[in-house]
């Protein structure tokens, strides 16, 4: 009978123990659990977190060292956008040859960081009105903004070096600023812009490149700084609305068809530092009735003032006169 109570006793002392040991363990994980979700939310916390801007969600890209480029948009029939310059958290810093190509853009935005615009970017975006640049802008690509007939204006920050051929060609810009890091006007950048009213040539530019403002029927007036030294063939072609231009001291001559067919040219009077005029020079401006050369001029080219309206001339001895230089007729004194 005591070997019975004895028993019942440990039997009793042992689930107690048991019961403790349990209410110990679940103590001790419960514990643990609050430590672990502790640790998660540090870590959490120490995350980079993950940042987007501007119409990320609507363009496309590619990622290359660390960079992005903006290739194109997700929607074709997006009217207007805001350009992200960081997508997950990456740089964007470009945007890519071709990228809205014929697309119907209507007003684009261009945030600060990116640097570059890829050729043919928003070539024939016929209904595109309005961009804005950054001041980060460093380059323009060739035939970036070709054939946007309706963007009137575009203002470059003096930061964009460089801009290449062809790069405003048959658009609709009525006004432009050359930036005064720009060391060249490249062939064909403003050629068939038929609404450009004024050019403003920062004293930057050092060469105007072949037809860069040909068949600019509104020009008006040209006014070359004494940086320019160099003229590209036919670099004022067709140009007949203007009337006026003038010569700065740094050019040594005019070329090849510069001002062809510039019909309204009634004056011009050429600085001592310009020693040749090239062939066609100013061939076809039928109002150009005087010229004032000066006693540095060396040489005139074949049909350089052919078809104008000029009935004499008075050149320096020993000027070197091609066949055709002017009308027949027209008198030649020294």
């Amino acid at each position: 009978m005591k070997t019975k109570r004895k028993l019942t006793s440990l039997i009793a002392v042992f689930s107690a123990a048991l019961l403790m040991f349990a209410a110990g363990c679940g103590s001790n994980t419960e514990t643990a659990d609050k430590a672990t979700d502790a640790a998660q939310t540090a870590t959490e916390a120490e995350k980079p977190k993950v940042k987007n801007d501007g119409d990320y969600d609507k363009v496309e890209y590619e990622s290359e060292d660390g960079e992005l480029t903006i290739t194109g948009l997700k929607d074709k029939k997006l009217t207007s956008v805001t350009l992200p310059s960081v997508i997950g958290g990456k740089a964007v810093t470009r945007v890519g040859s071709n990228a809205f190509e014929n697309s119907k853009l209507v007003m684009v935005v261009i945030p600060e960081g990116i640097t570059g615009i890829g050729s043919s970017a928003f070539k024939d975006c016929a209904s595109l009105k309005e961009v804005k640049v950054p001041d980060t802008l460093t380059s323009v690509g060739g035939y970036s903004f070709s054939g946007c007939s309706k963007l009137k204006e575009l203002e470059l920050s003096d930061n964009v070096s460089a801009i290449y051929m062809h790069a405003f060609e048959n658009s609709g810009l009525e006004e432009f600023e050359i930036p005064k890091k720009t060391t060249l006007i490249n062939d064909y950048t403003f050629f068939g812009c038929k609404d450009l009213k004024e050019i403003s040539v920062s004293d930057s530019v050092i060469r105007i490149g072949d037809s860069a403002f040909e068949n600019c029927e509104s020009l008006a007036e040209v006014e070359i700084p004494d940086s320019v030294n160099v003229f590209g063939g036919a670099a004022f072609k067709g140009c007949s609305n203007l009337k006026k231009v003038e010569f700065g001291k740094g050019l040594p001559s005019v070329g090849t068809r510069v001002f062809e067919n510039c019909a309204k040219i009634s004056g011009l009077e050429f600085p001592d530092n310009i020693t040749s005029i090239g062939n066609h020079a100013f061939h076809g401006c039928k109002a150009l009735s005087k010229v004032e050369f000066s006693d540095e001029i060396k040489s005139i080219g074949s049909n350089a003032f052919a078809d104008c309206a000029l009935t004499s001339v008075k050149l320096p001895s020993g000027c070197e006169v091609s066949d055709n230089a002017f009308n027949s007729g027209v008198s030649i004194k020294s």
